[in-house]
């Protein structure tokens, strides 16, 4: 990813009506991010928030300025100008919109304000990496501003500044720093030439939203002769093992991956789904029950407990979880999974030979995980093996060309 940037402004509005026209940048694509800034010469009044946008903030210093910020995900179809009704007349009004790409959410929203000839900016501290700050500052006067200096974590320069007059003269300015890593940036100030006015000074942080996704990176078939830490493997790690008999106990361990998403830490719970080639191809998928031909089965040697140890992957472990006789690792045994980080997931299963659709040597299976009923995003791989014996009667075909539901 990169650092959001803006790409295209609007030309300030001014006036002091109960509205302004303020104009939509140039070059508006769908799911652009618009943010607007407004800036009047008195307090309590922020206007009537247009349709389809959100007030990010609305903040007062004293009697004699106010700074709103409002931001909406572009259509696509906006030109012209947004009309911003509801002002008082009379007083100075102030408008300047903004076009975003590479960011769709916003966050750390704060303010701070004061009367003083220093402005100053609230810390601001970014949760994600490749985030643009942008602090908007608002005047009760038409103030000449410069770049915040002195600030520690970033370095914010100034991008615009606009300034209305009637009424009580009000200014608007834009700065922005890009930051690669999260971080916080506080302590700057710039000062001004004038006489002591009012300022609000609103800051917040624009990122990409990726939300997570689930990759079954990897598996490794185990004998069910142990607990978590002793039992032996059948095969290494995204390797078929050895066909396996009928009634017998084994295990699977998987490892699930996410990929690098910024919302928050994830809570999830994982089903176990198979599906069967009895000799004409693969079935449709379908959850591992206690009575399907796969089945899920107590096992003699762990009970159903947290397995915190990483075996097959080598990445971030989230957490590790081993289960018996479940068709589900639910979301409350596990750690919420973060960015970049990994589950290890292992099931006891058997093919059963009395299941109501019995399984059979010769089936080839295949078992993979889903999120609450979803498949995972991607299987990088996916565990297979087939069930020893050939079946009765089936000896001059090769199994995978027995027919398919044919069963004795």
């Amino acid at each position: 990813m990169a650092v959001p940037v803006i790409a295209a402004s609007g030309a300030a509005a001014a006036g002091t009506g109960t509205s302004l026209a303020v104009p939509y940048p140039s070059g508006i694509n769908s799911g652009d991010l618009l943010i607007f800034a407004y800036c009047n010469g008195s307090a309590n009044f922020n206007g009537s928030t247009p349709s389809g946008w959100t007030l990010e903030l609305a903040q007062q210093q004293g009697t004699t300025v106010q700074t709103s910020v409002f931001s909406k995900i572009a259509a696509g179809s906006e030109s012209g100008n947004l009309s911003f009704t509801g002002l008082r007349s009379g007083d100075s009004h102030i408008a300047r919109m903004h076009r975003i790409t590479g960011g769709d959410t916003i966050e750390a929203v704060n303010s701070s304000g004061a009367s003083s000839k220093t402005v100053t900016h609230p810390s601001t501290t970014t949760s994600w990496a490749d985030s643009l700050v942008m602090q908007f500052t608002g005047i009760n006067d038409d103030e000449t501003a410069a770049s915040f200096t002195g600030e520690t974590g970033g370095d914010l320069t100034l991008h615009s500044q606009d300034s209305g007059t009637g009424g009580n003269d009000v200014a608007l300015s834009l700065q922005t720093a890009g930051l690669a890593s999260a971080g916080t940036i506080s302590g700057g100030s710039w000062t001004y030439a004038g006489a002591t006015e009012a300022f609000v000074t609103i800051g917040l942080a624009v990122y990409t939203n990726v939300d997570p996704t689930y990759d079954q990176d990897s598996y490794r078939f185990r004998n069910d002769d142990g607990t978590a830490s002793t039992a032996t493997w059948m095969a290494n790690v995204n390797t078929v093992p050895p066909d396996i008999d009928l009634d017998t106990n084994f295990r699977i361990r998987f490892l699930v991956q996410t990929n690098d998403f910024t919302t928050s830490d994830q809570d999830v719970g994982f089903n176990a789904y198979y599906r069967i080639d009895t000799g004409g191809g693969f079935g449709s998928w379908g959850l591992i029950t206690s009575s399907t031909e796969l089945e899920h089965i107590s096992s003699p040697n762990y009970n159903t407990a947290q397995d915190n140890n990483q075996r097959i992957g080598s990445g971030t472990l989230a957490d590790g979880y081993i289960i018996e006789s479940s068709a589900i690792i639910s979301s409350t045994n596990l750690t919420d999974i973060g960015p970049v980080e990994e589950y290890e997931l292992e099931y006891c299963f058997h093919c059963d030979s009395g299941a109501p659709t019995p399984a059979e040597g010769g089936d080839v299976i295949e078992v993979r995980l889903v999120l609450g009923g979803v498949d995972l995003d991607s299987y990088t791989n996916t565990a297979s093996f087939t069930v020893a014996g050939a079946g009765v009667g089936l000896t001059f075909l090769p199994p995978h060309r027995r027919q398919p539901n044919l069963r004795f």
